[in-house]
């Protein structure tokens, strides 16, 4: 996957965690200095959502729910967009018109010779296509790890800022050397909506909400592991089907959470109910680094703020309450 940082967005390689730089001087045209926040239309369409009404619908939803303003930018189309036949306007018209919106395109493509559904790959064309993105003003790239090299430093040497996300689905131990190749890497399979991928993968790829599988309180804990980890939000669902409390959940866990600050402040913990109602009190003194006074806290799921020794949660089953713990504000 392949991002910009000029308005322009994502290019996602099958071959996402913390922001880092690349080797070759990338840092220095300030792309992925932090999480990158966005939606990508696999989990909400596969196939069927690689297309500009679905890229521009879910532009404008970004705009129309306050989700732009709270730091979604990248509108990213997955597999399937290398059509003979594609939209009548081509990609190029695509990234315009949500770069003129204010936001990033982004597009999927594959280090190998064919994508996962079968599409052509850019192996062997790692420059040709490179400079094709920066033309369209695309920027982020391609499982060994020479091979996403091959596309990292043709990236570089289009001079455009690009960011570069990999997806080897954790494969090739990615965590030694991800963060000498791309921006962000996977660490996982893919969590195909079940609550189920949810526990075995806690997946940091894609967030998957308003998908008719989940509860409400599956929501927030799926959306929670984000606000815990400051890892890059892709969305994974259909933009115009967010009810508002969903809209709630994933813009109050941005703007309270240190996902998108360059230095974290305070201590964040969460509480999680494997099972059943149940209400459960944490003392603040048991946490690592916090001593026995009374701090400020922020709910980041809910926007409930409050003061205290102990933070208290009422959850339901599979339910999850993240507290940010304000450690410069500390009394008797």
């Amino acid at each position: 996957m392949f991002f910009s940082s000029q308005s322009i967005g994502v290019v996602a390689f099958a071959t996402s965690v913390a922001a880092s730089p690349l080797s070759k001087s990338i840092s220095a045209r300030q792309v992925g200095q932090l999480p990158a926040l966005g939606w990508n239309g696999w989990d909400q369409g596969r196939c069927n959502a690689a297309n500009e009404k679905a890229a521009l619908a879910t532009a404008q939803t970004f705009i129309d729910l306050g989700l732009k303003d709270a730091g979604y930018t990248y509108v990213n189309i997955d597999d399937c967009w290398a059509l003979k036949e594609r939209d009548l306007d081509g990609v190029e018209a695509v990234e315009d018109e949500i770069q003129g919106m204010g936001l990033k395109f982004g597009l999927y493509g594959n280090s190998g010779t064919k994508t996962c559904a079968g599409y052509p790959g850019s192996q062997g064309h790692e420059k040709q296509d490179a400079d094709l993105l920066a033309s369209w003003g695309d920027a982020d790239a391609p499982d060994h790890r020479p091979r996403y090299e091959k596309m990292r430093d043709a990236l570089l040497d289009t001079g455009r800022g690009i960011l570069y996300s990999l997806c080897n689905w954790g494969y090739d131990e990615v965590w030694t050397w991800g963060a000498e190749v791309g921006h962000m890497w996977r660490m996982s399979e893919d969590n195909w909506g079940e609550w189920e991928d949810v526990v075995r993968i806690a997946s940091l790829a894609s967030s998957i909400l308003a998908n008719g599988v989940f509860t409400p309180a599956e929501e927030r804990t799926h959306f929670g592991i984000w606000a815990v980890t400051k890892s890059p939000i892709i969305l994974g669902t259909d933009m115009t089907k967010l009810s508002d409390d969903e809209v709630k959940l994933i813009t109050n866990a941005v703007r309270n959470s240190s996902d998108q600050s360059a230095l974290s402040t305070g201590i964040v913990v969460a509480i999680v109910a494997s099972s059943g109602n149940q209400t459960v009190t944490l003392n603040l003194s048991e946490v690592p680094g916090l001593d026995d006074l009374k701090y400020s806290w922020t709910e980041l799921l809910t926007d409930v703020e409050g003061m205290g020794k102990t933070v208290e949660a009422k959850l339901e089953a599979h339910d999850i309450a993240v507290f940010r713990i304000d450690t410069s504000s500390s009394g008797l």
